[in-house]
């Protein structure tokens, strides 16, 4: 009887492959003796050990984490952050929109010489808007030098 225990129990056990798969045997650990097997995932176990303690202990901080932008600071739990974060974000476009409606109109600012109403409408960059005024000088006192130079001449009569 108990040799038939001992051969179902043989016939029903799961293959080598099966074993592999599920995570039970190694595939690294299959050139190593099986007395010795126990003794390498140990030293396996050890070694991620000490990188796990070696990376915890290069880990930055939260607040470093925080001011970098790469987390956002919050007491909220986790599942609130998103909807936290898309609230803020709401409440940053309500301001801007509200600081949008109260700016003065391009209207106002022309009248007021702030904008040169040739410029803005153009799309002149404003970091341009000098050399343009330079040269648009240059333009009307070339125009002025060719109206001097091409002008009649008067000459002077003495009787």
């Amino acid at each position: 009887m108990k040799k038939d225990a001992v051969h179902l129990n043989l016939r029903t056990r799961p293959s080598k492959g099966h074993l592999y798969r599920s995570g039970v045997l190694n595939h690294e650990h299959r050139n190593i003796a099986p007395s010795m097997a126990g003794v390498a995932k140990k030293m396996e176990h050890n070694m991620k050990k000490m990188q796990l303690n070696r990376k915890l202990k290069t880990k930055l901080n939260k607040d470093h984490l925080v001011n970098s932008g790469k987390i956002h600071s919050s007491s909220l739990g986790h599942s609130l952050q998103a909807p936290g974060k898309k609230l803020e974000m709401a409440f940053k476009r309500d301001v801007l929109n509200r600081h949008l409606q109260l700016r003065p109109r391009t209207s106002e600012l022309e009248r007021r010489k702030i904008l040169n109403p040739d410029h803005h409408r153009n799309k002149i960059d404003t970091s341009l808007v000098p050399k343009v005024k330079n040269l648009e000088k240059a333009f009307k006192q070339d125009a002025l030098n060719r109206h001097l130079n091409t002008r009649p001449t008067v000459g002077f009569f003495l009787w």
